[in-house]
C-alpha cells in the first residue's frame, strides 16, 4: 500500500524550485497498470477520502506535466472506488489529496473476476460475447454472423 501526505506552507524550502520538485514528487501516487482490456475492473483502496483518476498513458503524461488532462474517477468519499477500463490500452491510475487535508494510504487492484463473471453473466442468458479491439470490425462481425444464420 502506498502513502501519501500533504505538505504544509512551513515546510516550504527558501529555494521554490526545489520546493516544486518535490511537490511534484510527493503531490500524488501513481500506478502503472500496465496494457489492459477494455471492460476490465480496476479496485482503487483508500484510507481516507482522495481524488482517484484513471488515465490513458497519454493522459497521464499530461497530468503529471500539469497539462490539462481527462481521467475518469474524481473524488471518492468511500473506499474502495471501482472504475471500468472504457478502452484497450496502457492506463495509470493517481491518488492525489489536492484540495483535501490529511493524508492517505492508496492499493490497487485489477478485479479479473469481475471481468470474466460479465461475460460469465451473458453466456447463462443465452448471449455470446465477442471482445472486439477496433469497433470498426463491427459491422463486418455482424454480416458474418448474419450469412452463417442465413
Amino acid at each position: 500500500m502506498a502513502y501519501l501526505e500533504t505538505v504544509n506552507d512551513s515546510q516550504k524550502p527558501d529555494n521554490n524550485l526545489l520546493w516544486l520538485k518535490r511537490m511534484r514528487a510527493l503531490n500524488f501516487l501513481q500506478f502503472d497498470l500496465g496494457s489492459r482490456q477494455r471492460g476490465e475492473i480496476v479496485e482503487v483502496t483508500l484510507t481516507s477520502g482522495s481524488n482517484v483518476r484513471l488515465m490513458t498513458s497519454s493522459e497521464f503524461s499530461n497530468y503529471r506535466n500539469g497539462r490539462r488532462h481527462q481521467f475518469i474517477g474524481g473524488l471518492a468519499k468511500q473506499s474502495p472506488i471501482r472504475l471500468q477500463i472504457p478502452s484497450s490500452g496502457h492506463w495509470y491510475v493517481a491518488v492525489n489529496m489536492q484540495g483535501l487535508r490529511g493524508s492517505t494510504r492508496a492499493s490497487v487492484r485489477l478485479d479479473q473476476l469481475a471481468f470474466l463473471l460479465e461475460e460469465q453473466d451473458a453466456n447463462e442468458l443465452g448471449l455470446n460475447v465477442v471482445w472486439v479491439e477496433d469497433f470498426s470490425s463491427v459491422a463486418q462481425l455482424l454480416k458474418k454472423i448474419g450469412d452463417t444464420n442465413a
